[in-house]
């Protein structure tokens, strides 16, 4: 969805390229996630009881509702592709391919809105449970680090598909490929950097100081200035200095 929103929303279309890498990653990703569902029901025929038998006021129900849904979304525009191959070679279905592509600009808005609602979910689940989560890492505002830690997800992994992709498949890469590595290691160090200080502020509104000394403060510690801070000032450097080595190396 961050990919889509650049290109299909903000109008960017130097990153059009980067596009189709990021869906298909986002529906293989999402679609192994349901396949490692049936594991957890222990039952194929278990997954959809949740739609038949639903609790509307769980989160964990809106979770999967949201999806499922998003699967269903992702596979429409991932199979722009495939039906975009098969036009070229029979004129019948390139009526199938006009039209899945004049849908592609509501499908990524209602792809967007989904992935905040279940996103930003994942985190109330943590909600309801705060004896289970050490006072560094709960906080209220939860869903909103969620969401925002996957957008930065989302540029880093748009970037490590382009690292790959160049290794192995440059003759077929476009030629702004670099461009999008440095502008999405530049939107990574922004949304990293912002995500810092959105996790220092919440420490410091809930006053949880004391715990920084402790053997889980050294893990918070090495968390933010190891795993967040750090790559933010390695995407910042490689951004600025035109370097996409650099992004990768983040």
């Amino acid at each position: 969805y961050f990919t889509t929103v650049a290109c299909y929303v903000l109008g960017l279309k130097r990153f059009h390229s980067a596009v189709r890498p990021a869906v298909t990653t986002a529906f293989l990703g999402y679609f192994f996630v349901v396949v490692a569902l049936h594991y957890d029901l222990g039952h194929p025929l278990r997954l959809p009881y949740a739609f038949f038998y639903p609790g509307t006021t769980s989160v964990l129900f809106e979770v999967g509702l949201c999806v499922a849904t998003y699967v269903t979304v992702l596979f429409c525009e991932f199979s722009v592709m495939p039906i975009e191959w098969l036009a070229h070679r029979f004129p019948v279905l390139r009526f199938f391919h006009k039209l899945i592509s004049r849908t592609v600009i509501l499908l990524t808005i209602f792809g967007v809105t989904l992935s905040t609602l279940h996103q930003s979910s994942l985190g109330s689940l943590f909600l309801i449970a705060p004896g289970k989560l050490h006072p560094l890492w709960y906080s209220p505002f939860m869903p909103m680090f969620f969401f925002v830690s996957s957008m930065a997800a989302g540029a880093s992994m748009v970037i490590f598909e382009g690292m790959l992709t160049h290794k192995g498949l440059q003759f077929y890469m476009a030629k702004d490929a670099k461009l999008v590595t440095r502008s999405f290691g530049r939107a990574a160090s922004f949304i990293l950097m912002g995500y810092f200080m959105l996790k220092l502020i919440d420490m410091i509104v809930q006053n949880n100081f004391a715990y920084l000394f402790t053997g889980y403060g050294v893990l918070w510690l090495v968390e933010m200035f190891g795993f967040v801070l750090l790559p933010a000032l390695i995407y910042a450097k490689g951004a600025r200095d035109g370097s996409e080595h650099t992004c990768q190396i983040a």
